[in-house]
Parts: structure tokens; C-alpha cells; sequence
């Protein structure tokens, strides 16, 4: 069984390893200086919520045409959906900007 761990804590993450000795501060603040700013993981997981809910949606109104009778009346309330959609993406993406 590998001992290698890596936990998140306050100050950043902490790595625990056989072969790196904690007496290198160097190599201890390497991770945190790959750590994205404060704020800007929880903005970029609501990106990636917002572009996979648009995907979903997208495929779902291709279905709705696909169909041998195409339902129109769902595909235009899932394209409708798509609106909001791009709406909140949009302010995700404006607070990364800020």
C-alpha cells in the first residue's frame, strides 16, 4: 500500500511522503503556489456545472428533433432552458473577470 497522502487544510495542501523530507520548505510551498486564488475553484466548478448543463440541454433538444415526430413544444421549452443557462454562465464567467 502506497503512504503517500494529500489533504487539503487551511493553509494550502498538505503532502506527507516517504521520499520527500519535510525539512525542504522548497518543495513544501510548491503546491501552494500551484493553488488556484481564493474563490476562483468554486467560480470555475460553476462554469463546468453551467457547460454541462448546456450540453445536456443541447442534446436533448437535438433529440427532440430527431424524432420521427418532432415534439416542438419540448424542444423550444429545453431550448428556452438554454437561455437561463447561458444567462448564469455568463455571471460565473463575470466574477472570474473580477
Amino acid at each position: 500500500m502506497n503512504s503517500s497522502k494529500c489533504t487539503p487544510s487551511n493553509a494550502g495542501l498538505t503532502v506527507s511522503h516517504p521520499h520527500m523530507p519535510e525539512s525542504r520548505p522548497d518543495v513544501a510551498t510548491t503546491i501552494r503556489h500551484l493553488e488556484p486564488p481564493a474563490g476562483i475553484s468554486a467560480n470555475m466548478h460553476a462554469v463546468n456545472v453551467c457547460l454541462s448543463a448546456l450540453a445536456l440541454r443541447i442534446q436533448a433538444t437535438m433529440r427532440w428533433f430527431d424524432q420521427d415526430v418532432p415534439d416542438i413544444a419540448v424542444a423550444r421549452r429545453t431550448a428556452a432552458n438554454l437561455v437561463d443557462d447561458i444567462a448564469r454562465l455568463e455571471m460565473h464567467v463575470a466574477r472570474l473577470d473580477a
